[in-house]
């Protein structure tokens, strides 16, 4: 697969669209890394998947998410387990705790929800909880010409197609806007297809 660097996506949107004043270097990778938010909203992937540890401390009942983050995976105890052994908590809605199902005494945290820039546990800690964060991260962004989307590779192509959109749609050419978006969506289909059908075949047995 080709090469895909800022420069090349600056260079390669900005020929479909045309030579235009206003598409000036900086506003064309002001939407080039635009467009690789989109595609890695849009088709999460494993190159943007990490980890933290958190701290939750007694009695209170947020812990603050990382400033990287953009969804959660999953959230799991490391120092305390419920009496089946489970270490991971349960994602609910917000009012699941603020309906405190449970009372309001502290006890070890079986669920939780996101809010804001924090996460809810409930029931509130009784003690010091460590926690693992597994969650999509946002993708750096593009700042040298010779940077590459923090994205899958064959995802790569997507963040061209949707920056040539967004540059239609800077010029005011809504015709070749809608062109260009229906070239996007057809490619994440496409590839997100792909790698269904990946996952779903079997191995095979040697």
């Amino acid at each position: 697969m080709p090469n895909f660097t800022l420069a090349t996506i600056m260079s390669e949107a900005t020929a479909m669209v045309g030579s235009r004043l206003e598409l000036t270097a900086s506003r064309v990778s002001f939407y080039a890394n635009m467009a690789m938010l989109d595609v890695a909203k849009a088709a999460p992937n494993t190159r943007l998947e990490t980890t933290t540890t958190l701290s939750a401390l007694p009695l209170v009942s947020t812990v603050a998410l990382p400033t990287d983050w953009m969804a959660t995976l999953a959230l799991s105890t490391i120092s305390s387990a419920d009496s089946y052994g489970n270490r991971r908590l349960l994602e609910v809605p917000t009012v699941g705790i603020d309906n405190a199902s449970e009372g309001t005494t502290p006890n070890r945290p079986n669920r939780f929800s996101v809010f804001g820039t924090g996460i809810n546990l409930y029931p509130t800690p009784a003690s010091a909880e460590s926690l693992v964060l597994r969650y999509h991260k946002f993708p750096a962004d593009m700042v040298n010409l010779t940077d590459t989307p923090s994205l899958s590779t064959d995802m790569h192509p997507a963040v061209l197609f949707k920056t040539a959109e967004y540059l239609f749609g800077v010029t005011l050419d809504a015709q070749r806007e809608a062109l260009a978006r229906n070239r996007y969506l057809s490619y994440v289909q496409s590839a997100a297809y792909a790698e269904d059908t990946q996952k779903d075949r079997p191995e095979e047995v040697e």
